[in-house]
């Protein structure tokens, strides 16, 4: 360990400190803080939630979809894959790609030459 690794462990302990100070004396504060939160928010129903989802995704097949959503105010079309959880409801597995707008033009823009090079393989 070197100097400037035992300054960094230093730096973490007193803010450490400071904020176990901080929290004793707002505790009240941020309980009501939490309270107003909780009151702001209103949980879309999972039902509703899941026909929305559903509505905006294409099969592929019985488990690869495509979908449409929104992520950090951009656009993405999703092709993933999906598994049915133990309550049968359809869950994203990991398998899958997010393509930006940009990258779906481009995409579809290399169409022709895709479905050429797919004629060529299948015949060699």
């Amino acid at each position: 360990m070197g100097p400037s690794d035992l300054k960094r462990k230093r730096i973490k302990s007193a803010a450490i400190i400071n904020s176990s100070e901080d929290s004793n004396s707002s505790a009240e504060e941020e309980k009501a803080s939490v309270d107003k939160k909780v009151k702001k928010s209103k949980p879309t129903p999972k039902s509703e939630k899941n026909d929305s989802v559903e509505d905006c995704m294409h099969e592929l097949s019985s488990k690869r979809y495509v979908s449409v959503r929104s992520f950090r105010k951009s656009t993405l079309v999703d092709i993933r894959e999906y598994y049915k959880d133990s309550h049968g409801e359809l869950k994203p597995s990991k398998k899958g790609i997010s393509l930006t707008k940009e990258q779906w033009d481009k995409l579809l823009s290399l169409q022709k030459e895709i479905n050429e090079n797919i004629v060529r393989c299948q015949y060699q």
